[in-house]
């Protein structure tokens, strides 16, 4: 595995020139390469939110959408259907988030994401941690406390389709979330 040694780690929307080996398609995971070790990482500026309209993806279900786990809603698609998908990776915009934070069984904190895309209802894990919204919810909003809350605008989701889990399926995350006029969800 490749640990990156860039400081301050790369945040969503900064421009970041990586040194790539060769594709590394995997399934339906067609957008991954494998990244060579030297020379390092190099942050080359940032993008601005408002310009990533021009890459959202068309208005289509998030691949099969009749799956769903005992913790999330059309949240996974069987591998035996995900292996012939040719992307696994979404750009959308959304008219409304409602991120939750819980703690699992083990004690530990969690976002999920609920909103409803081409008239579907989603509920999806929310991936982006390190560093935003899930910390930032934490520290802000909830200092802690698990809750919910509501963003009532445009919001634009990444949303990725994960490798093969133990259980056969592969699951939807939410890998980031970005307003897309900048700046914080507030």
């Amino acid at each position: 595995m490749y640990e990156n040694e860039m400081d301050p780690e790369p945040r969503v929307l900064d421009v970041v020139e990586i040194p790539f080996r060769a594709p590394a398609p995997k399934d339906h995971q067609r957008e991954n390469w494998l990244i060579a070790r030297q020379p390092r990482w190099k942050r080359t500026g940032r993008f601005e939110a408002g310009e990533l309209r021009q890459y959202i993806d068309p208005l289509e279900p998030l691949w099969f959408e009749s799956d769903r786990s005992l913790t999330g809603e059309i949240d996974r698609v069987p591998y035996s259907h995900a292996k012939y998908l040719m992307d696994s990776l979404r750009l959308i915009t959304v008219t409304s988030l409602k991120l939750f934070v819980y703690s699992n069984a083990r004690g530990q904190q969690r976002v999920k994401g609920r909103f409803t895309y081409v008239g579907k209802d989603h509920s999806l894990t929310v991936t982006d941690d390190l560093n935003y919204p899930a910390r930032f919810l934490r520290d802000r909003y909830t200092r802690g406390a698990d809750g919910s809350y509501l963003f009532n605008r445009e919001i634009l989701l990444t949303v990725s389709l994960g490798g093969q889990y133990i259980d056969g399926h592969c699951y939807k995350l939410i890998a980031s979330v970005i307003n897309p006029d900048g700046g914080r969800l507030s």
